[in-house]
């Protein structure tokens, strides 16, 4: 994502504008821990989003108990892998990431990376 010319732009843009409210809300530098990004959606299942990189333990454990901030957490297993599946917010508190309000399904069990559904 650093090495080619549109990846330095994006690149550029994330960090100036995304990485570093994250850092600031919760406390993960991701610029640290993000080699590649990968992103889709569809107007019925919603969007994907992969952080692929050195994803530490402290990192996971952030985004665990962010996930769990008002909101029901259900330890999902299928085929030997682990995903979480959080819901809407109960009661309005948590860090102020809209993408999380909604609810979905995250998993670390990809080698590198982070997966959000």
């Amino acid at each position: 994502m650093r090495s080619t010319a549109a990846g330095k732009y994006f690149y550029s843009w994330l960090n100036s504008e995304v990485f570093i409210e994250i850092h600031e809300e919760i406390g993960i530098d991701i610029s640290k821990e993000t080699d590649r990004i990968t992103a889709f959606a569809d107007s019925e299942r919603g969007s994907v989003i992969i952080v692929e990189g050195p994803v530490s333990q402290e990192s996971k454990d952030k985004l665990l108990a962010l996930a769990a901030v008002g909101t029901e957490l259900n330890l999902l297993k299928s085929a030997g892998k682990h995903y979480y599946q959080f819901g809407e917010t109960n009661d309005g508190s948590g860090a102020d990431l809209d993408a999380l309000e909604d609810g979905g399904y995250f998993s670390f069990d990809v080698k590198d990376s982070a997966v959000r559904s």
